[in-house]
């Protein structure tokens, strides 16, 4: 087995999962959903056990059914009901986070078969524009570019004599991304043409 030298390899790449734009409003909608359904729950108790004590308070001897059964039975019953709304919030948070990514997603995809397209023409203005969407766009920009710099250098290519020809793969090599570069050697002048 070899010996692997210790190195650490961070991942430059950043993982994102927090979106303020919309969690923000996702988060402020629940703080008041909760505080609504918090004040009405206990709003409604206050009521209530206030009538169930006014109803058995000068009674002596009751035979009808315990007032703390009561109170457990009203207590169940709000939190049951704040149990629904909840779920019936969290449901809609849910589909306007879906529509929001899937929004995002959609319009990524899209720059992204654009640039497989080799389309680089400008697009139209986005106001809601999101960071991922921001990073598409500046690398589609680069690689508009890198493409421009590669048809030029191509250009140059055809009517080049072998000396020019060097110097234009050496321009083409420092153009392409480093993955690509590898192969560009490859189409260098062999020194039996020369």
């Amino acid at each position: 087995m070899q010996d692997q030298p210790d190195v650490q390899v961070h991942d430059a790449r950043e993982r994102l999962y927090v979106d303020y734009r919309i969690q923000k409003w996702l988060l402020v909608g629940l703080v008041i959903l909760e505080t609504i359904l918090a004040a009405s729950g206990v709003g409604y108790l206050y009521f209530r056990f206030k009538s169930v004590i006014e109803e058995n308070m000068y009674r002596i001897h009751h035979v009808g059914q315990d007032v703390f059964s009561v109170f457990l039975e009203e207590t169940g019953q709000v939190l049951v009901f704040m149990l629904v709304i909840n779920l019936v919030g969290l449901l809609i948070a849910d589909r306007f986070w879906v529509r929001y990514v899937r929004q995002v997603l959609g319009r990524f995809t899209g720059l992204a078969v654009k640039v497989t397209d080799l389309d680089f023409r400008p697009d139209q203005e986005n106001p809601d524009q999101h960071a991922a969407l921001d990073l598409m766009l500046a690398w589609r920009q680069k690689e508009r570019s890198r493409s421009l710099a590669i048809r030029e250098i191509v250009g140059h290519l055809e009517a080049a004599t072998p000396e020019q020809m060097e110097r234009e793969l050496q321009k083409l090599r420092g153009v392409l991304p480093p993955y690509s570069r590898r192969f560009v050697g490859r189409l260098g002048v062999r020194r039996s043409e020369k």
